[in-house]
C-alpha cells in the first residue's frame, strides 16, 4: 500500500481521465432518459398497461439521469487534494491488515464502508440491459470491472398468489364475469401483487397478463356469438334485441360484460 504515497501527483491527472469518463457515462443516461421519454410518447394511449410500464421506465431513467448528474457536479466542482499525513496512515494501517479487519466480526457495517472509502478512488457503474457493469478504480493505481445480475423493477416483484390464479383459471371454466371474480377474491381475503384489493379492472388485467382465455372466447367456443355481429349479420339494434329478450322470443342468451351479450345464431334464423 506504500504506493498510495508514490502516487499523489498522478491523482490530479487519473482525476481528469475519470471525469472524462463520467460525462460518457452522463451523456448515455441522458439518452436513454430521451429515448424513453421518446418511446413513451409515441405509445398507442389506448393501450393503458404498456403505456403504463414505459412510463414507469422514463421515470426510473429519469431518476437514475439526475441521481447522476448531481454526483457528478458535486464531484466536479471539487479539487482533488494530495493524500495527508493522517489519511496516508490510517490507509498504511487498514492495508496491511485488510482482511483480518474486513472479517473482524467487531467491525460495523459502517467502518467498513470507511474503509472503502479510503481505499477505493472511484465506482462507475452502468446499467445495461440484462446486468450492470462496475470500473473500480483504487487509489493506488489498480482497475477492476465487475458484472452483476441486475436487480427486478418495482413492478416485477409484484405477483398474483398462485392460489389467486387457480381461483381465476377455474371461474373462467365456469363463465362467471370479471366482476364476480373479483368480489369472490375479496370475500376469500386475497390481495393483488400490490396487497390491494381486486377490481373488476384488475381480474381483466391479469387474464390478459397470463393469456388466460376469456369468458367471451369460452362462450365463443361453446358456439355462441357476440352481440356485435348478430346485430351487423341480421340488421338489428339494441333495442330490438331488449325487446327480444323481454319477450322471451330469444331465451338462450349470456351476458359476459356491461351490455354485452351472446347468442346462439340459429335463434335469429327462425324469426
Amino acid at each position: 500500500m506504500s504506493s498510495v504515497l508514490q502516487v499523489q501527483n498522478e491523482l490530479i491527472a487519473r482525476d481528469r481521465e475519470m471525469d472524462s469518463i463520467k460525462r460518457k457515462d452522463l451523456e448515455r443516461c441522458r439518452k436513454e432518459m430521451e429515448g424513453a421519454r421518446t418511446r413513451y410518447f409515441n405509445v398507442d394511449s389506448s393501450n393503458i398497461h404498456v403505456a403504463r410500464r414505459l412510463e414507469e421506465d422514463w421515470n426510473d431513467k429519469i431518476r437514475i439521469y439526475e441521481d447522476r448528474f448531481e454526483i457528478y457536479e458535486k464531484e466536479h466542482q471539487k479539487n482533488l487534494e494530495t493524500v495527508d499525513e493522517r489519511t496516508a496512515a490510517q490507509i498504511m494501517a487498514i492495508a496491511d491488515n485488510f482482511k483480518m479487519l474486513w472479517e473482524n466480526p467487531q467491525v460495523t457495517n459502517e467502518e467498513r464502508k470507511r474503509m472503502l472509502r479510503l481505499l477505493v478512488e472511484t465506482v462507475i457503474i452502468t446499467q445495461l440491459d440484462e446486468h450492470i457493469h462496475l470500473v473500480v478504480r483504487f487509489k493506488a493505481g489498480a482497475t477492476k470491472e465487475f458484472d452483476i445480475q441486475k436487480g427486478k423493477k418495482s413492478y416485477e416483484t409484484w405477483r398474483t398468489p398462485p392460489e389467486a390464479l387457480e381461483i381465476i383459471q377455474s371461474s373462467l371454466a365456469e363463465f362467471m364475469p370479471n366482476s364476480e371474480i373479483a368480489r369472490k377474491l375479496n370475500d376469500k381475503g386475497f390481495k393483488s401483487g400490490r396487497n390491494m384489493n381486486f377490481t373488476t379492472a384488475r381480474v381483466q388485467y391479469i387474464i390478459a397478463h397470463h393469456k388466460f382465455k376469456t369468458v367471451k372466447e369460452r362462450y365463443i367456443e361453446a358456439g355462441y356469438t357476440p352481440q356485435s355481429d348478430i346485430i351487423e349479420t341480421f340488421g338489428l339494434d339494441r333495442r330490438q334485441l331488449l325487446k327480444l329478450r323481454k319477450n322471451g322470443i330469444i331465451k338462450d342468451y349470456k351476458l359476459v360484460g356491461s351490455n354485452q351479450y351472446m347468442y346462439k345464431i340459429e335463434d335469429f334464423n327462425n324469426l
